[in-house]
């Protein structure tokens, strides 16, 4: 039995998710003197995302080579200041006014800056919207801190002829920075800047959450329990605070590299809501195939203290067949709503989303983890889409709804104190049965926050205006 449940957890984890991204199809060539078929090859995928200084030096193509894209971006290295400028001369320029995106009948491109650096996505228009590409950026800049640090940036503004790319390890790169934007893409979590936790029976979540702290390390800096890309607890020291970004980034360098799951193992990354110009470094061990413990530390000397409290904490959590617990609950997260939950009107949900928005955490019912299919897809857009349009609902947490239809279905989004609902309902369901939905989800949390969100971790809604430790 716990063999067969482990598998199916996996399976619903998004254990494809976790393999290797498809490698990157490499054109060895600039565009203009390759043959037409690599051309062809290149210009056809739907999305490109390009990352250059200000110079116009390519460090990063999700398609082809940097050096085969050179000319691309030196294109556009030229053309920002000039459309810069031109708001500069008109006297409409200002720190907050930049170029956000580049609309023509068929293609969108959309802009990020990062004081030296400029991320670019070019995709055809009617495919994505502007929120959309633009989160997908914002967390792309973030892992590429996290591999770099902030100080080649800071470099640029001295050194703008600084080779980046130098800093990046390639093949290493190109696989944390595909799964990323996989991760991105296809996940709730980024666009809700959300820490993912897995729904658990709140006994469960508080007797995880004693044995780690019983058993952290001294040097403890953050400590995770987590299954998949979910998290069933988080310790911390006391003047730490992660923003949830940071914790998204552990997860998916974890589940960019699938080895490390299968052994004790370390790795180091910088987290830019701690501190951008140092790293943290990491100590893994996984009980079983998803369920994992995580330690971070300010010394990679630090290792075998971490290794050892982890082994004891995996030890208490078997000998208290909480392991068992955590397994069971990855599988019934995916089942069907019932009547447990939202009574006759179950059958009206195609899933919810709860978002705690002082502690930045957010709980799923019904929705995969990851949207692999197209019809999938196209719902997550959907939810992102209406979401982005009410300009952050969570801000001063005030208390309103609304709702719009969507060919056969029905997006609400509703603030209630602290949490924010959005839920994705049959376009049947009247005014009513979304009224009763609703004093549910209220009736839920109500009852046990524990079982949806890591309640004893107060996770602050600002990021820290300057760095709590100076990292080396």
């Amino acid at each position: 039995y716990k063999n067969n449940m482990e598998a199916k957890s996996a399976s619903l984890l998004g254990e494809d998710l976790l393999q290797p991204p498809i490698v990157k199809s490499y054109v060895e060539e600039s565009p203009e003197e390759a043959d037409e078929e690599k051309r062809k090859a290149f210009f056809n995928h739907k999305k490109h995302i390009f990352v250059i200084t200000a110079a116009g030096k390519p460090i990063y193509t999700r398609y082809g080579e940097e050096g085969g894209a050179a000319s691309i971006c030196a294109s556009f290295a030229a053309i920002v200041p000039k459309l810069v400028g031109q708001y500069q001369t008109q006297g409409q320029y200002s720190a907050d006014n930049t170029l956000r995106y580049i609309q023509s009948s068929s293609m969108l491109t959309v802009f990020l800056f990062k004081r030296n650096l400029i991320y670019i996505c070019v995709t055809k228009k009617k495919l994505y919207s502007v929120s959309y590409l633009k989160c997908q950026l914002e967390y792309l800049h973030i892992l590429l801190i996290s591999m770099i640090t902030e100080k080649p940036n800071t470099q640029l503004t001295t050194n703008p002829s600084l080779d980046v790319k130098s800093y990046l390890d390639s093949e290493e790169t190109d696989t944390t920075l595909a799964m990323s934007l996989k991760y991105s893409a296809q996940t709730p979590y980024c666009f809700m800047n959300s820490i993912p936790v897995l729904r658990l029976p709140g006994g469960v979540r508080n007797a995880v959450s004693k044995v780690m702290n019983s058993n952290r390390p001294e040097s403890l800096l953050i400590g995770l329990v987590i299954a998949g890309s979910s998290y069933i607890s988080i310790v911390r020291e006391s003047n730490i605070v992660v923003c949830p970004p940071d914790l998204n980034l552990i997860v998916v360098n974890i589940l960019a590299h699938p080895a490390w799951r299968r052994v004790e193992t370390s790795f180091a990354m910088c987290l830019p809501g701690i501190a951008n110009d140092g790293f943290i470094y990491f100590t893994i061990k996984y009980m079983t195939k998803n369920i994992g413990i995580v330690f971070g530390t300010l010394s990679p000397d630090n290792y075998f203290e971490c290794l050892a409290k982890a082994n004891l904490i995996a030890q208490e959590l078997e000998a208290q067949r909480l392991v068992d617990a955590i397994t069971k609950s990855i599988y019934q997260n995916h089942l069907p709503l019932t009547t447990n939950y939202f009574g006759s009107v179950s059958s009206m949900i195609k899933g919810a989303l709860v978002r705690h928005n002082d502690y930045m955490q957010m709980s799923v019912f019904h929705l995969p983890m990851f949207a692999r299919t197209k019809e999938q897809r196209d719902t997550l857009k959907l939810l992102q889409d209406s979401y982005s349009r009410t300009a952050d609902p969570s801000a001063n947490f005030p208390e309103f709804e609304q709702w719009e239809k969507s060919g056969t279905e029905i997006v609400y989004i509703g603030n209630f104190e602290e949490k924010t609902i959005l839920l994705l309902l049959s376009a049947i369901a009247s005014s009513r049965e979304i009224k009763i939905i609703k004093e549910c989800i209220r009736k839920l949390l109500e009852a046990d926050e524990s079982q949806l969100f890591i309640s004893e971790y107060q996770q602050q809604s600002q990021k820290l205006s300057s760095p709590t430790h100076k990292l080396t």
